[in-house]
């Protein structure tokens, strides 16, 4: 049986962009990948630009445990996001890093379209315990066809052309604004990790097999109950048969 793991939300501000050191422990910067051990994770919200332009952003340190299948939720996000309008009406991305590791940009706000994408899975690739990349798995599970579009991008604020896996679910703001009025969280960010690769004792990592994309439509919303019964304080994952 896997474990979600739920980590506490630690802000640390609108730094302003510089020479990128990566995202790493300080009081342990070089520590490897390793197996059932803690592993900084960062979990980044930004504008839709060219990133290279400079600008402002918010970043979000968690440590799961390497090769456990963990989830990191933003709290009040939504609400927050819209009442703040943080990055001056652009639409809002999403993020992760993890060592000198990055994923491509995934919108979380498309404002042209007022859509949002809540729920993204992170497939963060390690060798030997160093962490080649990270990838985004398909964000398609939760919803018919017509509601899975393309919301990935690159640093350039361009859309991503790459191989593998670049539409995901996606919320309307009606459909949140009801959400949230209810006390409802679903429309809140939510970052879900998983590990491929070796760490640096060369065991395989195994908890990719975990993500919602590896099972059949038919089994995300039992993969995702099944896990919530052993830890009760944990809120309700997304409602499924809401995306229509």
């Amino acid at each position: 049986m896997f474990r979600i793991l739920v980590v506490v939300l630690l802000l640390l501000g609108f730094p302003v962009f510089g020479q990128w050191s990566g995202c790493i422990d300080p009081g342990n910067p070089g520590a490897p990948v390793t197996q059932g051990t803690p592993t900084t994770v960062c979990v980044v919200l930004g504008p839709d630009r060219d990133w290279s332009l400079g600008g402002s952003y918010l970043r979000y340190n968690f440590k799961p445990i390497a090769d456990e299948y963990s989830r990191y939720s933003i709290p009040n996000s939504y609400r927050d996001i819209q009442q703040l309008n943080i990055f001056g009406g652009s639409n809002v991305t999403v993020h992760t890093s993890s060592q000198k590791g990055l994923s491509f940009l995934k919108l979380y706000h498309d404002v042209s379209n007022n859509r949002f994408f809540p729920y993204l899975t992170a497939i963060i690739d390690v060798k030997n315990g160093k962490v080649r990349g990270i990838a985004w798995d398909d964000g398609c599970a939760f919803c018919t066809k017509r509601r899975c579009v393309e919301n990935t991008k690159t640093f350039q604020g361009t859309e991503a052309k790459v191989r593998g896996p670049t539409r995901a679910c996606y919320f309307t703001k009606p459909q949140c604004d009801a959400i949230h009025a209810s006390g409802g969280t679903e429309c809140d960010i939510t970052v879900y990790v998983v590990w491929t690769g070796t760490d640096s004792t060369g065991k395989v990592m195994e908890s990719s097999h975990m993500r919602f994309s590896a099972f059949p439509p038919n089994r995300v919303r039992q993969q995702a109950t099944e896990a919530l019964p052993t830890l009760p304080s944990l809120p309700s994952l997304p409602d499924i048969p809401g995306f229509t």
